[in-house]
């Protein structure tokens, strides 16, 4: 499986295949009378306009926005169910035939990587402070590799940058006034390629299960991790208007130093830090979190560069000994089974909608 799960589209796929993904996911069968779409990639087909009501969804790849609401304006008034692994408001979208719930995964998502890869039964000291693993290249990925090659102390880290361009639209830069970002040297990334896959543990083909491996000295050894997350937007102009895409999108590389029972640093969307609370992590690293409230992508990421200068500053023992509980909290309330009873909590709510759908 190349994916935590598959990807069934009702077009194209037999009824029993989406009737399997729709169970795996949610635990129920579809509703009647509807066409759904499960877990969507980046989707090229156009739902068919013969529908009495769409159920789409969205968990291991962001939501494509543009063509959510350009399926939504085609088949309007028909009703439209989007389900996402994060939050996400409906009106936002200026439709008015969509709804959107939040149905997570991440418990389950987890439960695949320990499947595949185990758990920790204890956690040694670490022997780094901080570690930043990177393949694709995008901006935010760019913008802290450049930095910690700047500012953080060599012994003091496990880095690596594959430099792989999968679109060139992922390799942007920023505007003129920023000038923490005009300072740094992006140089050093077109010089050379840190790889080390013995470090990073990732693999040829950019595949989430095996890259979800966490037992990596560039996780187990770290005291912090940055995460690193692609999609990593939050405010911009979409359609001629201030809008913001739905977060926080999160993946694998959130998910690994969870299991590994290290810290990690968000390098992704804003909230992501709130959202892992809300599933029931605890965030106390012992380091300032607020930048996770910015939705300012430039001016977020310039706030996480001074947590670095924190952690670059303060000696391993301290960064270990300021996470040391938090961690063994979230490694507990992974293996407890916890995290799997807070999901179904939130799912709940989704549950219901999808079961009442048919009835729409």
């Amino acid at each position: 499986m190349p994916d935590f799960f598959p990807e069934a589209i009702s077009s194209q796929s037999t009824e029993d295949q989406v009737s399997s993904v729709f169970h795996l996911i949610y635990q129920v069968a579809p509703p009647p009378n509807t066409y759904v779409d499960v877990n969507l990639q980046w989707p090229k087909h156009d739902l068919p306009l013969n529908a009495d009501r769409y159920l789409v969804s969205w968990h291991t790849e962001y939501m494509d926005v543009d063509w959510l609401v350009r399926q939504c304006e085609r088949v309007h008034p028909k009703p439209v169910l989007c389900i996402t692994d994060w939050p996400c408001d409906a009106v936002s979208f200026g439709v008015t035939n969509l709804e959107c719930e939040t149905y997570t995964t991440v418990d389950k998502q987890i439960a695949i990587l320990i499947s595949k890869f185990g758990v920790p039964d204890h956690v040694d000291p670490p022997t780094f402070k901080i570690s930043s693993l990177s393949s694709r290249v995008t901006q935010y990925k760019k913008f802290i590799t450049a930095y910690l090659l700047q500012h953080f102390n060599p012994a003091d880290m496990m880095l690596t940058w594959h430099a792989k361009v999968r679109k060139p639209d992922d390799n942007h830069g920023h505007p003129p006034g920023w000038p923490v970002l005009d300072s740094l040297d992006f140089s050093t990334l077109e010089q050379a390629q840190f790889v080390n896959r013995e470090w990073d543990g990732f693999a040829p083909g950019f595949q989430p299960i095996d890259n979800g491996n966490w037992n990596v000295p560039g996780i187990n050894l770290c005291a912090v991790n940055c995460t690193n997350e692609t999609w990593h937007y939050n405010r911009t102009i979409w359609r001629s208007q201030e809008f913001e895409y739905p977060g926080p999108y999160l993946t694998e590389k959130t998910l690994k130093p969870l299991i590994a029972g290290r810290a990690l640093l968000a390098i992704g969307q804003r909230h992501s830090h709130a959202w892992l609370q809300h599933l029931g992590f605890d965030n106390n690293f012992g380091y300032d979190l607020s930048f996770d409230q910015d939705s300012g992508d430039l001016s977020r990421i310039t706030e996480i560069f001074k947590v670095i200068d924190t952690l670059n500053q303060r000696s391993l023992e301290d960064i270990y000994a300021g996470s040391k509980q938090a961690c063994a909290h979230n490694l507990e309330w992974i293996k407890s089974g916890a995290l799997t009873q807070r999901c179904n909590q939130i799912n709940q709510q989704a549950r219901e909608k999808i079961s009442q759908w048919a009835t729409k």
